[in-house]
């Protein structure tokens, strides 16, 4: 090896030395040990309203149903698509580890949310369960990516609808 080869090679020596000492940042990890993804994330505003229906949602003469705002009601929101199973109350208790934030409604049925970005399932907290009378057609209830500029969502308690 000529000398001008051997001088670069002992150039190039303290850079490599550098990236071999100095490790990598680490990604964010959760409690339990495990890289957190949505924990890198910037959570991002999420707003809607609840908004209950009552009576006969047949239209028609006698039509006079109109949807009234839910004031005090929770709202949850969930990672991920949760199975309906054609039913829009979720009985079960809500899966362990995926709950992503809730909120209450004002006196106008608004809520307002910071979620991580990704895909969400919003439910309204019933007796009994979790409503969300909206579905995705794969048996699924209906789910939202939670995205920068993601328009108000609404929700629709229609439980009383043909009482």
């Amino acid at each position: 090896m000529s000398s001008a080869g051997a001088r670069g090679t002992w150039l190039l020596l303290p850079a490599l030395l550098l990236v071999l000492l100095i490790p990598p940042p680490l990604p964010p990890m959760s409690p339990d040990g495990a890289p957190s993804p949505a924990a890198a994330a910037e959570p991002l505003p999420v707003s809607g309203r609840v908004d209950r229906l009552s009576g006969d949602q047949l239209p028609g003469p006698d039509h006079r149903a109109v949807p009234r705002p839910a004031p005090g009601r929770r709202v949850v929101a969930v990672a991920g698509t949760l199975p309906a199973g054609g039913q829009p109350l979720w009985r079960a208790p809500l899966p362990h580890g995926r709950l992503l934030g809730q909120a209450r409604t004002d006196g106008r049925g608004r809520f307002h949310l910071r979620l991580p970005p990704g895909v969400a399932t919003l439910l309204i907290d019933v007796p009994g369960g979790f409503w969300l009378n909206s579905f995705n057609g794969r048996g699924d209830f209906s789910s939202v990516t939670v995205r920068p500029g993601l328009e108000p969502l609404r929700l629709l308690d229609d439980r009383g609808a043909l009482q």
